[in-house]
């Protein structure tokens, strides 16, 4: 278990590890089992100012020309707002895909977004470490079946020459011995 101290917020986060599969960024961005997230969250972990929330969604989810509405997010009326009577403009938050939470992450300014930009670059660095360590292991695996099939000829060379052997041996008829 891990404790960080947010000084901003005066505000201390409790980190334990998970048995699950989720990514420290998936973790970070509170997705759910059904691999989802909110605008909210998103721009709560992006530490943008609140009061630019509603802008900040037009641009980086509606108008955004790589994302698709009820494919990467879903709008909906927060509950709060439904149980204000009468209210001419419910504030709308978005459902996103982990997928597309990601990408959002990514696209910024801040220092938030620098730390998720980083996350992903160690992230494809330790691929290729494990995909060149992979690479070794697989070269060392070849070279030992390369090895086995050399041994294994060599045997059955062995065995047909035993064989042939042994076949003549069989078909010669056998000399008597002299008799003393």
């Amino acid at each position: 278990m891990r404790k960080s101290k947010d000084d901003k917020n005066n505000t201390t986060t409790t980190i334990t590890p998970l048995t699950s599969n989720e990514t420290p960024i998936e973790i970070a961005l509170q997705i759910d089992k059904d691999g989802m997230t909110t605008a909210s969250k998103l721009y709560a972990f992006l530490e943008l100012l609140p009061s630019n929330f509603a802008r900040w969604c037009k641009k980086n989810i509606v108008n955004n020309k790589f994302a698709t509405e009820n494919e990467d997010y879903f709008p909906f009326i927060m509950q709060e707002e439904r149980d204000k009577p009468k209210n001419p403009k419910p504030k709308t938050d978005y459902k996103l895909t982990s997928e597309f939470a990601k990408k959002l992450s990514m696209t910024g300014n801040t220092e938030k977004h620098e730390k998720a930009r980083n996350y992903f670059i160690a992230c494809e660095q330790g691929l290729k470490i494990a995909t060149a360590k992979l690479q070794a292991r697989n070269d060392d695996i070849q070279a030992l079946a390369q090895s086995v099939n050399n041994l294994v000829q060599k045997i059955d060379n062995k065995f047909d020459s035993l064989e042939a052997r042994i076949s003549t041996l069989e078909n010669t008829t056998p000399k008597s011995l002299p008799k003393k």
